[in-house]
């Protein structure tokens, strides 16, 4: 048996998904016949979600070249592929099961199907990622709140396995005291993106900024410069400088100390397939907030080591917020529940070797 992996290999870890994906494949490679068609060493350009000629004629050549690479593949092999292609190759997965007969296993690591342009492309989204999942022996999620969506657009829950990611948490600093001045510091850490709806975020803030609150904004700006540009224009318009803090991404005992001064952590992004960024605030202590919806749902219960609040519902964040900075013995008591949930995440088992008795499962 080999296997074959269709997508780009990951050099720079700069987010959860790189991670997963990362370990996922190195763990394949230590215990099996591993190949990459690495699709970066094609000059293709880059791929928007738009629906242009551009794109369709991307996704035809990409296809095309995959089609190619098939002339070497066996029926005892394994086609193995992320969601994060299923635009490029929406079409290897149907020819990978009926031409050649071979097994395929999908991986997803979260849905983006809130945070396209158009109502129009969020459905299309949608439907891609059915077409590109229905061919699958099996389908690998990285939560039960992922699993739960991928079952919504209709693939049966037979095919789906859960494989929680492996997760590092930054480095613990005991001897450092808070040094918040008695205001209350907010935290979110992730990139600024449509996806991650840092917006809300920001809005919610609009509606407190009478309150001595203020937000750190920890992640990437760079990845998305016009979603960034909209950021800073909201929070100009809000009247929110000077409370609102964009401090680019941060690691190891910077990260630390960020999540040491702050006094809640909050997410607003409805889509998070696992969600890390919360088992990380809870191992520092921290009530969290988050989307009733993803994997803040799987990750937060309601009321006893954090909040759930409405999708897309600054106001109703805002309350949240606003409780959770009138009631200092709320913060602790939550936060004292969510040190003991973040022990029950996945701190050491190798995702390649789970990915792999899946595979043999399936053969």
């Amino acid at each position: 048996m080999k296997i074959y992996y269709i997508g780009s290999e990951v050099k720079e870890i700069r987010s959860g998904g790189d991670k997963y994906l990362s370990e996922m494949l190195q763990g394949l490679a230590q215990n099996c016949d591993l190949e990459f068609w690495d699709i970066s060493v094609c000059d293709f350009g880059t791929v928007s979600f738009r629906l242009t000629w551009r794109i369709i004629f991307y996704v035809i050549k990409t296809n095309i070249w995959a089609l190619k690479k098939f002339k070497k593949v066996n029926r005892s092999d394994v086609i193995l592929i992320n969601s994060y292609y299923k635009q490029q190759f929406v079409l290897v997965p149907w020819i990978a099961k009926y031409f050649k007969g071979c097994k395929i296993i999908l991986s997803v690591n979260a849905f983006y199907d809130h945070s396209r342009s158009s109502v129009f492309l969020n459905i299309l989204d949608r439907v891609i990622m059915k077409l590109f999942l229905l061919p699958a022996g099996r389908v690998i999620a990285n939560s039960k709140a992922t699993k739960e969506k991928i079952e919504r657009i209709g693939i049966s829950p037979k095919k789906i396995k859960i494989v929680y990611p492996r997760l590092d948490l930054p480095p613990d600093l005991p001897d450092f005291f808070p040094q918040n001045n008695g205001l209350f510091h907010i935290i979110y850490v992730g990139y600024c993106t449509p996806f991650k709806e840092v917006d809300i975020l920001i809005r919610a803030m609009g509606i407190l900024k009478t309150t001595p609150m203020f937000l750190h904004i920890v992640g990437e700006t760079d990845r998305y410069p016009l979603y960034f540009n909209r950021l800073l224009d909201l929070t100009k318009h809000l009247g929110l400088e000077g409370k609102v803090v964009f401090h680019g991404r941060l690691e190891g005992t910077e990260l630390s100390v960020r999540y040491k001064n702050a006094d809640i952590f909050v997410n607003a992004c409805r889509g998070e397939g696992y969600g890390r960024v919360f088992i990380e605030a809870m191992h520092f202590g921290l009530p969290v907030i988050g989307a009733n919806q993803g994997g803040a749902k799987e990750l937060i219960a309601d009321g006893i080591n954090g909040f759930l609040f409405q999708p897309g519902d600054a106001k109703d964040l805002a309350n949240k917020m606003l409780i959770l900075y009138k009631d200092a013995n709320l913060c602790r008591k939550m936060g004292e529940e969510g040190v003991k949930k973040s022990r029950l995440a996945n701190f050491s088992e190798n995702l390649g070797e789970q990915v792999l008795r899946i595979i043999e499962e399936l053969i």
